[in-house]
């Protein structure tokens, strides 16, 4: 009969060669593996052959995308990561000014904590006030776990610059950290009995881990302040983390410090949590479970009989003593 040239496009996994070779009713059909696939029958087409297209199949360049895929792929997220670190770095260059050595603590300055990690003051300079944190004054096996801490928490709040309700940074040393001073009361000074302080406080936690930082350490009243307009503030970031990617461990820290918040809500305002609070208080973590179990009474033995604290003990407080 009379012949004519075809190229068929057909969709991958829909039909095979032999498949659609079946469907055209033609034994004598050639499919030929190569830069075009040609297929030979009678004028007619059935119904499902709607278009002509040239179809590319190179086995080859499969064949070398397939070995270069133990490479891309990791290069690939190193990439992706790289792209995330990038509003960090724009943020923490801007605090890269060096103090040198120990910060010299002015006449005005007033001692707020010392501990095994060092020394926290608040410095007077004319009108305004500052916090510095001087990890110099730590323990010598003691300080560089000190110095991690601090610029832990020196990245954490670069990557919250901006957010009202957070301390700022001013300065980072080897050293020391300067930051911005808020002023407010420990939560349980003010004992505060306004629903609109928890719900502004929720906001607030909300909004830091949007940015990719979980406070972990939000279980201690006195890092929770209560402003003077009545609005709430987070301090001591030394416990932070900011993880961009946001991943499990991210989503489990994010949990405890919510339901760690809505413990306090329980403690001032309990006629005002809701089903849903109630049930995140009544769930913890797996590792909060664990960390409870082991953790917390070494770390209650060591503060409370060792060292002296109480659990509602602030830096003012812990100060006073030394």
């Amino acid at each position: 009969g009379n012949l004519e040239s075809v190229r068929l496009e057909f969709r991958r996994g829909r039909r095979d060669q032999a498949g659609l070779a079946a469907a055209l009713g033609r034994d004598d059909m050639c499919i030929t593996a190569g830069s075009k696939c040609v297929v030979q029958h009678p004028v007619g087409l059935p119904r499902h052959v709607t278009r002509t297209h040239s179809m590319q199949r190179l086995p080859q360049a499969e064949e070398f995308a397939r070995d270069l895929r133990p490479v891309i792929v990791p290069v690939a997220g190193l990439f992706f990561s790289l792209i995330s670190h990038v509003r960090y770095l724009r943020i923490a260059l801007r605090y890269s000014v060096q103090i040198t050595g120990a910060y010299p603590v002015p006449q005005s300055g007033k001692l707020l904590k010392k501990d095994q990690f060092g020394e926290i003051w608040r410095i007077y300079s004319g009108e305004r006030s500052l916090i510095l944190r001087d990890t110099a004054a730590a323990g010598p096996l003691l300080r560089p776990l000190a110095r991690w801490l601090m610029r832990r928490e020196a990245r954490s709040l670069a990557a919250l610059d901006g957010l009202d309700g957070v301390p700022e940074v001013l300065a980072l040393g080897r050293d020391t950290l300067e930051r911005s001073f808020i002023d407010g009361d420990a939560m349980q000074r003010v004992r505060p009995q306004d629903k609109h302080y928890f719900r502004a406080a929720m906001r607030l936690l909300r909004q830091l881990h949007r940015a990719g930082v979980t406070h972990n350490d939000l279980a201690k009243e006195p890092n929770l302040l209560v402003r003077i307009d009545g609005s709430p503030a987070f301090i001591d970031f030394q416990l932070a983390s900011f993880r961009p990617r946001r991943g499990r461990l991210f989503r489990l820290l994010a949990r405890e410090d919510i339901r760690h918040l809505l413990k306090h809500k329980r403690t001032y305002r309990p006629q005002d949590l809701t089903r849903r609070e109630q049930a995140i208080l009544d769930a913890p973590t797996l590792p909060s479970r664990i960390y409870m179990a082991t953790v917390k009474p070494a770390y209650l033995f060591v503060t409370r009989r060792l060292m002296g604290w109480s659990d509602r003990e602030g830096a003012h407080d812990r100060g006073s003593k030394h």
